[in-house]
This record gives structure tokens, sequence and C-alpha cells, in this order.
């Protein structure tokens, strides 16, 4: 019955070569890399076939098929020290040559001491006790010196190789490695180690079980790409590869034991029995070694895994928040690369064909491109991945700017902004999530640059505006000054007595250069504070005398011109920490306001007490007028910068409506807050309310 399982799982073996070299060939019968493979699984499969019909010598004798059986793995070995010189990318051509040379050393010497001379395989015999055995001469030592010799050339290929390999060509050699590895490990163990320390060969079968192992990675290196779903193929066929060969040891073993420490004449009984032991044994650990395997494999091939939903949302956080196109376009780069394990990263933002926005992350000096290179990359509808490119002017320009893949962020207006990354830190290529998640993020990307790209331009020109009314208010301020003073001194009678009718002229044009004058300073004020440049200096000071009082009194004048009574009610003695200038101000801003808007005669109340807020003392500020009021629907805009309603324009058409967006500016720096008591709009008066935290 052994035999017959021995016969089936080495013909299987056998055809899944032949059937793998096959597919890759098909692939691409042009590649040479593809060409090479196909020799290699044809040798691998002749090297299975022959040790089958050493075993099972149905034609020609079992002596004949173990020398067609070395000769195969040698033209095998040789076939893979080619294929280290050229895969994944050629080498190393004058070692090209060294290698035919050797290769044909070893090939000619190889065929010499299998067919010309008895020194290697001296003859096949029938053990009773070990079965089918191999005597061999001294000339096996020296093939298997060759061949090391020739294992060592290229295990320092594929590693001089892996070193200097990005991307997809690292990970190909990640899965050449591991697959070699098992292989040379499965070949040495059955094939040189036990026949010279145990002194026989009935275990070579085991060789050819796991050759395919060694082919079907390779094949899935050569032909795989950035598919999710190939690599976990290839991290299953190993690790069931790996369990197959677990499983096959341990049948190896007991079978081996058996026939070391069992009588000849019990072997026939004893083997059923100990079958029949291994077939229980294999059933109860086979699902703990399979969950074993496929952990270990998990933790190589999905190491760099992240959670793409959460990636996205903190990308699209960033660009909701974001407002300036370098701040935004360079997080949205430390999260990508970041997160995806990318050793560098470009957004370029093109017009015209000239590059006028550059955000990178992970470059030493910034990244230069010339105007091909952007001919080159833009204009593309999908990402492009180097990896995936046949050989042409774009993959060559990709190589030579350190480019593994291009996305595209275009919309309908622009199609020309590009995101480029580099290679990946781990140099594993770029996956299917990978490249899901960076078309989910494109177009949301591409209008989030848009629309970023439109504020700033929004708010340059608002800077431009406020640059240009900073220049003018300076203009303006100086020869305001002068005439201001020439004004107060001709009031003042230094040019002699002036009659009552030109006095009141003079009178009114001083005011409204006065008037002219504050409003120019509130001007200035309102971009100090939009620019948040207003500087504030705190001192312990006197609420009542150094703040209220100092407001009250240099409106004096304006009071007692329009017969203003004011009232006030104080119930809070102490000291305040705050800006005494900037608080003076806001008063002034306050009872201004009140004067100006109410009738002659009137009352103005003012209430200050400290009182408890959210748990915390705070200072209450109140001034009540009889003035005009404010209307229902001007009420939620009455701090807003410039504005000014209707009825208060009509009763003083001048004024830059910025008082009372001053002051609640200043009051805020405080960290206070301030507000109008509203009403239905009809009632007189107005009574503007701020707290202080005191």
């Amino acid at each position: 019955m052994l035999d017959y399982v021995k016969i089936g799982v080495i013909a299987i073996a056998s055809l899944a070569n032949f059937f793998i070299g096959a597919i890759v060939f098909k692939n691409n019968s042009k590649n040479r890399i593809n060409v090479v493979f196909l020799l290699i699984a044809t040798s691998l499969g002749l090297w299975g076939f022959s040790l089958l019909f050493y075993q099972f010598p149905i034609i020609f004798s079992s002596f004949f098929w173990i020398k067609a059986t070395y000769l195969a793995a040698s033209i095998y070995v040789v076939l893979i020290l080619s294929f280290s010189f050229i895969f994944p990318s050629p080498i190393y051509r004058r070692a090209w040559v060294w290698g035919g040379i050797f290769s044909a050393i070893f090939l000619t010497i190889t065929a010499w001491l299998l067919y010309f001379t008895n020194f290697w395989i001296v003859r096949v015999v029938i053990d009773p006790q070990k079965g089918l055995q191999t005597i061999w001469g001294k000339g096996y030592f020296l093939w298997l010196g060759l061949l090391w010799i020739i294992m060592i050339w290229i295990f320092v290929n594929f590693i001089i190789k892996w070193r200097r390999s990005l991307g997809s060509q690292r990970l190909q050699l990640q899965y050449f490695f591991l697959s070699f590895i098992i292989l040379a490990i499965s070949v040495q163990v059955p094939d040189v180690i036990i026949p010279i320390f145990f002194h026989t060969t009935r275990y070579f079968f085991i060789s050819a079980l796991v050759s395919f192992i060694f082919s079907g990675a390779v094949a899935y290196s050569i032909v795989r790409h950035r598919l999710m779903g190939i690599r976990m193929v290839v991290a299953r066929s190993i690790s069931y590869s790996v369990l197959v060969l677990a499983l096959g040891i341990i049948c190896s073993s007991g079978l081996f034991l058996v026939e070391v420490f069992t009588p000849s004449e019990l072997i026939p009984k004893t083997n059923i029995f100990i079958s029949t032991i291994l077939v229980l044994l294999i059933s109860f650990v086979f699902q703990p070694l399979r969950s074993f395997f496929e952990k270990v494999t998990n933790g190589i091939f999905y190491r760099h895994h992240y959670d793409e939903n959460r990636l996205l949302y903190d990308l699209t956080l960033t660009m909701s928040s974001s407002l300036r196109l370098n701040e935004m376009n360079g997080k949205l780069l430390k999260k990508i690369i970041g997160e995806m394990h990318i050793s560098r990263g470009a957004i370029v933002l093109i017009n015209h064909g000239r590059i006028f926005n550059l955000s990178h992350a992970g470059y030493k000096r910034p990244p230069k491109f010339s105007a091909e290179d952007l001919a080159e990359l833009t204009g593309r509808r999908e990402v492009v991945v180097f990896d995936e490119l046949e050989e042409s002017r774009l993959k060559r320009a990709l190589r030579r700017l350190g480019i593994q893949v291009i996305v595209p962020l275009r919309t309908q207006k622009k199609r020309d902004n590009i995101l480029i990354l580099g290679e990946k830190l781990s140099g594993d290529p770029y996956t299917d999530q990978d490249i899901r998640l960076l078309e989910v993020f494109a177009p949301a990307a591409a209008v989030a640059i848009s629309n970023t790209i439109s504020v700033e331009q929004l708010i340059q020109l608002d800077e431009l505006k406020s640059e240009f009314i900073a220049v003018a208010s300076h203009q303006l301020r100086t020869p305001l000054s002068v005439a201001r003073w020439n004004f107060e001194l001709v009031l003042e009678g230094a040019f002699g007595h002036l009659s009552p009718k030109i006095r009141g002229i003079v009178s009114d044009t001083y005011r409204a250069l006065m008037d002219l004058n504050q409003g120019l300073n509130n001007l200035m004020i309102a971009l100090e504070i939009e620019e948040r440049k207003v500087n504030m200096k705190y001192d312990q000071v006197d609420f009542n005398k150094d703040v209220l009082g100092e407001a009250l009194a240099s409106l004096k004048k304006e009071i007692v011109a329009k017969d203003i009574k004011i009232s006030k009610k104080i119930i809070f003695k102490g000291l305040i920490r705050l800006d005494r200038h900037k608080m003076v101000e806001t008063l002034k801003a306050l009872i201004t306001n009140s004067i100006e808007y109410s009738p002659a005669g009137s009352k103005v109340e003012i209430f200050v007490q400290a009182i408890e807020e959210d748990g915390r003392r705070k200072l209450f500020f109140s001034i009540k007028d009889q003035g005009i009021g404010v209307s229902l629907k001007n009420q939620a805009f009455i701090f807003k910068k410039f504005f000014r309603g209707e009825e208060a324009k009509e009763l003083s058409p001048n004024g830059f409506g910025l008082s009372l967006f001053i002051a609640r500016s200043f009051i805020e720096f405080h960290g206070g807050r301030i507000w109008l008591e509203k009403g239905d709009g009809k009632e007189l008066g107005a009574t503007f309310v701020f707290t202080l935290p005191l």
C-alpha cells in the first residue's frame, strides 16, 4: 500500500513541476527568466520521474535511473546558477562567463563520473533489511564538493541582489530564498546526511516530494506583482508545504525507526501496525500544526498591515480641517508614508507645465523634475505602479527619479497634479490594499487641494487688502496730524482772533479730522486683531478708578455737550488683572456708542458688580442707554467688522463700524465675553453686557 502512495505522490509532484513551468513560460514566453525557469521546472520534473523509475524500474534498471537522477539534479543546479545571474534582474556580466565555464566543467565531470567510470555509482542492490540501496564510490564526494561550490555561489548572488533590491524584487528574492532553503534542506537530509551517517539510500524519494515547493514559490515570485490574493496564496502554499514536510518527516522517522530497531522477519507486520499508529498521530497533530505554520507565515507576509478605513478617516479629517495648502499637504504626506511605511513621497502641483507648489517628505533634498519628466509623469488617469510597467520611457524615468507609484490628483478643471511615492521601507511591493486606498484617496485629495488653493487665493486677496489699508492709513495719518496741529493752533488764537462764524467752521472741520483720525486708528487696530499681532500687557488695576474713571474722564466733553446723565451703580471693589489701555478703549467704545446714539439730556446707566458664573468669580459690567436701540434683524451682526445698522447710519453718517468689533475682540482676549441684551427690537435703548474673569 505504501508503494502505491509513494508512486502517486512522486508522480503528482513531478507533474506539478512540469505544469508550473508551462504556466510561467506561457505567462511571458519571450522573457529569458521565464524560459530558464521552464528548464528548471522541467529538470525538477525529470528528476522526480527518474527517482520514481529508480524505485520502480518499469523499463531499464534502477542502475540506469539513479544515474539519470543525478544527471537531472546536476543540470538543475547549473540552471539555478544561471537563474541567479538573471533573476529578478541581470548582474555581473563578467561573472556569467566564469559561471558558464564552471558549469561546463561541472557537467563534464558529472557525465564522466556517471557514464564512463565506476568511481561514483558502483552498483544498485536490494538489501533484505534496507531495501533498494545505491553503493557510492569516492567520486560521489568529488561531485558533492563541486555541487556545494555552486550552491554557495547561488546564495552569494542572491544575497547581494537582495541587499540591493527594493519593492517587488526584494519580495521575489525572499520567496526564492525561503523555497530554496526548504528544498536544500529537504534534499540534503535524505540524499546526503542519512546515506552518509546511517548508510541507507532508502529515502531518496523524499526529495522529490518537496521539489514542487521550490518551483511553485519561485513561479509566484516571477508572475506576481502586487495582488494581496497572490500573497495570501503564497503564504498558505508555504505553510501547507511546510506542514506536509513536517508530516512527511513524522512518517519517515517512524518507518526509519521501525526498520532500525525491528527484526527483519517482523518488518511487514510491524509496518502495518506502525502505519496505522502514524495515521492516527497525524490526524491529531494536523490541525495544531496547520494553525502554527499559518501563524508563522502570516507574521512574515502581513507584518506591515494597517487599518485601511482608519487611515482614510484620518486623511479625510486632515483635508477637512486644513485651510493652508502647504500645511495640509505636509500632514497628508506624513500620514501616508508613516502608516504605509513608505520611504518618501511628494505632492506636485502643476500649472501650465510648471510646478507652482511642491510638498515633500522623506527626501534629503527637494526633488527636481525637468519639463520632460513632468510630461512623462502627468496626464495619467489611473494609478501607475512601477513594478507593473513594461520597459518604456516612463519606467526608465521612474527608475531614475526613484518613484514607485504615481497617483493622479485629477478634477474636471485640473488634471496635472500628482502624488508620487517611493519604495516601501520594508522593500515590499505595493499591495492591492495600498492601491485601493490610494484610488479612493485621490479624488477627495484633488478636490481638497483645489478648494484649499481657492481659499488661499481669497486669503491672499484679503492680505493684500489689509496691506493696502495699512499703507493707506499710514500715508493718511501724517497729513492728518499736520492738519490737526494747525487747526488746534488756529482755535487757540495763535494766528489772531476768529469771528464766531469762522470759529464754528474751523471747529466743525477739526471735529471731522478727529473723527477720521479715530477711524484710521480703529482700522489699524482691527488689522492687528485679524493678524493676531495684538500685544497684551497685563497689570493689577483698580477697575473703577483706573479703567472706568479714565474712560469717563476722557469723554467728559462729549457727555457735557449732549447733557447726558451718567448713572453709576458699582458693587465691586478691588483689583483686577487686565490690559489697562485696551480695557479703557473698550469702555470708551461702549460709552461713546451710548452717547452718540442717545438723544440730548437722556440717561446712561452703568452697573458693575462681582458675580459667580460656572463656579468662578467674574466681573459683570453693563451699560444701558435710551437711544435708538438695535433692530431685531441687526442684533446678530452688531459685533461684526464694518457693520452699521440703517438707523445708526441715518443718525451719524460718519464711522467705520469697527468700535464694537474691537471691543468684543479685546474682551475675548481677556478671556471674557460680551453680548447685547436682546429684546423685540421695538423698545428704545440698548444694553451691552460683558464679563471678565477675576
